[in-house]
């Protein structure tokens, strides 16, 4: 048994080196490096204990410059970066903490943060947990192993459902957003190419997490979630419960709670009203936390004003709480369906919106004439786009009426026969291959998140 651990957890960490040597060597030799400074720092820290908070900074210090080197100059964009530094950082934070135990073993950590399913756009997982995952010694006394058998069609279904947004949806768009949006900000032209911008970008990241969650079933190795129905958020703070959860929880685990905790806790607050206590540890927090979790973004103003305008909304609503509650409790109606609908709409609008730094930050050129090479989406495929969207905002709301906690069409499957179950995921193939977008028309396009 010890054996198959070993010839499993080899296999996937030469799959994953192989991966990143595609990108580039640079790509690889920075991973290598990432890796190297987070095992080391993890020792030193186990080592030596009465200095940890020393070793802490220093090592912290240098990953924060790799970030900031490799991101914030031009043409210094490595892929996977945004996601294994943060998974380095999480795993030194650990060891600091206590919560993690340090891996002896350094092929371990490199197996971890290289994970190839991961590589393009997440999900962020804990180093040590995917390391004890990909080197599990695997048996059926082991309760978070699964059959081949009862893994393969939930896998073959995530994966193939994540493909169909990607291609059929969010690929199909990308021409027409690119266009839309470079017009004049917040021109008719340009508030269409931000909605449809948002449809994209919820294809394309669902999608692409959908592909990489399916890959990792099917190599038996658990990664958290990153979406609970993000469509049916009620308000910017619901929504962030839902939308790309393993980056925001490891921003409330490494930043907002640890520096609220010690604001609150803090000798230059000695004395003063809880009230105020509670303030300004809140709002220096989510100040913080949101500045930064912009700046993860990409190192640019756009993605700070992105982080701040998340925070000043956050922290009205805070302000608002009571309020809120009186008017649930005044008006019947604000627990009504429709009200409900209207704040998953108003919510989608306000997240939208906040898109737009995304846009400008990332905006070249605008220009006001359509371009030569634009081609203008036909009728019928106007016509698929919608059926396809209404089709996913379909399997969502029914996955989240089943109680699912993520959005799987298996689950509404799983109960069907099997020849039944194999019919429906080869007419799901068969249209991926119909309509899907790609031949010479268009450009293959890689995955939106991977650009952060």
């Amino acid at each position: 048994m010890r054996k198959r651990g070993i010839i499993k957890g080899s296999v996937i960490t030469i799959l994953s080196l192989l991966f990143y040597a595609k990108t580039g060597w640079k790509a690889l030799f920075l991973m290598l490096a990432v890796s190297l400074i987070a095992y080391i720092g993890g020792l030193l820290v186990a080592l030596f204990s009465e200095n940890k908070r020393s070793i802490f900074v220093i090592f912290l210090s240098i990953l924060v410059f790799i970030f900031i080197y490799f991101e914030g100059l031009p043409g210094k964009h490595t892929v996977g970066l945004s996601y294994y530094i943060l998974m380095a950082m999480g795993y030194i934070i650990g060891a600091v903490n206590g919560n993690v135990k340090a891996i002896k073993n350094p092929i371990k950590i490199i197996s971890a943060i290289s994970f190839f399913p991961l590589m393009a756009e997440g999900p962020i997982g804990e180093a040590d947990k995917i390391s004890e995952e990909i080197w599990a010694v695997k048996s059926s006394d082991n309760p978070s192993y699964v059959p081949v058998r009862l893994r393969l069609m939930p896998a073959f279904y995530r994966f193939f459902y994540g493909l169909f947004k990607k291609l059929v949806i969010a690929d199909r768009l990308a021409e027409t957003v690119n266009y839309y949006t470079s017009f004049p900000l917040l021109s008719w032209n340009y508030l269409l190419g931000l909605f449809l911008y948002s449809v994209e970008l919820i294809a394309d990241f669902t999608g692409g997490i959908d592909m990489a969650i399916a890959i990792c079933n099917l190599l038996n190795v658990n990664v958290p979630e990153n979406f609970r129905h993000p469509l049916f958020a009620t308000s910017l703070s619901n929504f962030w419960k839902r939308w790309h959860i393993s980056l925001s929880g490891w921003f409330q685990r490494n930043v907002f709670y640890p520096l609220s905790v010690s604001l609150s806790e803090s000798k230059l607050l000695s004395g003063k009203s809880r009230r105020t206590v509670s303030r300004v540890s809140v709002y220096t927090a989510s100040i913080i936390t949101w500045s930064l979790t912009g700046l993860w973004h990409g190192i640019s103003i756009y993605y700070l004003f992105w982080g701040l305008t998340n925070a000043g909304i956050l922290l009205l609503s805070y302000e608002l709480r009571d309020k809120y509650k009186a008017f649930h409790k005044r008006h019947k109606f604000a627990d009504s369906k429709g009200y409900n609908l209207f704040m998953m709409i108003r919510t989608f609008i306000i997240v939208m919106f906040l898109r737009c730094f995304d846009l400008m930050a990332a905006a070249s050129a605008k220009v006001e004439t359509l371009p030569s090479d634009y081609r203008a989406l036909a009728i019928s495929e106007i016509i698929l786009l919608i059926i396809a969207c209404l089709v996913c905002v379909l399997i969502s709301a029914c996955t989240a009426k089943k109680k699912e906690r993520f959005t799987n069409p298996y689950s509404l499957v799983k109960s069907l026969s099997f020849p039944a179950r194999l019919a429906i995921l080869l007419a799901m193939v068969f249209v991926i291959i119909i309509f899907g977008a790609y031949g010479k028309d268009y450009d293959a396009k890689g995955f939106i998140y991977g650009n952060f």
